[in-house]
């Protein structure tokens, strides 16, 4: 299987299946997640960007996605 495919279905997996970071990722990854939500600011209220770690996740998949996208590996 081709990783851009794997990529696809992992998402696909998540949005259907409401899995959540917290059971299923290792803990360096968890503590990504929690220093992007906790260090990243919005530059115009400078108030938290996220409120949690959904919200960080949902804007690295978009992003991430993007990328493939751009890079024509989706």
């Amino acid at each position: 299987m081709r990783s851009s495919v794997k990529y696809s279905v992992a998402i696909e997996v998540l949005n259907h299946t409401h899995i959540t970071y917290k059971t299923t990722m290792k803990q360096q990854t968890k503590d990504f997640i929690n220093k992007i939500k906790d260090k990243m600011k919005d530059p115009i209220t400078k108030r938290k960007k996220y409120s949690n770690g959904d919200a960080v996740l949902d804007d690295a998949i978009a992003y991430y996605y993007d990328e493939l996208k751009h890079s024509k590996q989706l």
